[in-house]
């Protein structure tokens, strides 16, 4: 066993870069407004023209990236997303206590690199949390990890594979969960009962439009 440890851990040294392309440095911000359970996080990239790179955030299940949105704040970049299950798509509507709410990656990849100072942007929603008594606000931590993707250079020899990866040199700047607001489970006699009257009417007025 600590054979094989001592292999992967060969093998993932191996991987990396000895030195960055370049100076390279990069920061990781929550655009304001920085409350609810809806924000868009800025990554600040600092590289020489050209660099190519790519920013990680790494979900937890109580979080998922809207890939649709993201790609309308950066037009010039795209959103890759794979699931710990491989999926590369996550379910926008499971509340976070569902099967289907699932750990992911979501990958920034810019289309271009032609400046030194570039930003990405994501949109990232936190999901329902589970009700409670008395309702009010849960903790809830969204991204787990953010790094910065940086192939190494061409000198250094290494395979095509290589790469860095370096973390936001201010930290993550939700080291404070954010505070999503839930429901009272008091409520629940009250708005089932409504929520069901209006999927009812709804579906009739459907049924008689179709009549008519």
């Amino acid at each position: 066993a600590q054979a094989r440890a001592a292999t992967k851990s060969h093998q993932a040294e191996a991987l990396r870069c000895d030195a960055l392309p370049g100076s390279l440095a990069w920061d990781l911000r929550v655009l304001p407004p920085n409350a609810g359970a809806h924000r868009t996080l800025e990554a600040a990239i600092e590289a020489q023209p050209g660099t190519p790179y790519a920013v990680i955030y790494a979900l937890s299940r109580t979080a998922f990236v809207d890939v649709y949105q993201s790609a309308l704040l950066v037009p010039d970049t795209r959103v890759v997303l794979r699931t710990d299950t491989g999926a590369l798509e996550q379910d926008l509507e499971a509340p976070s206590w569902s099967p289907a709410a699932r750990p992911a990656l979501a990958v920034v990849v810019p289309s271009s690199s032609s400046s030194n100072n570039s930003t990405t942007s994501v949109a990232v929603h936190l999901r329902y949390q589970p009700p409670r008594s008395g309702g009010g606000a849960v903790p809830a931590r969204a991204v787990a990890a953010a790094y910065l993707f940086v192939p190494c250079a061409e000198h250094e020899g290494k395979a095509a594979r290589s790469y860095r990866l370096l973390e936001p040199r201010n930290g993550l700047p939700e080291a404070e969960p954010w505070a999503v607001p839930v429901g009272d489970t008091q409520h629940r006699r009250f708005v089932m009962p409504v929520t069901f009257a209006c999927a009812v009417a709804a579906a009739a007025a459907v049924v008689l439009a179709a009549c008519l």
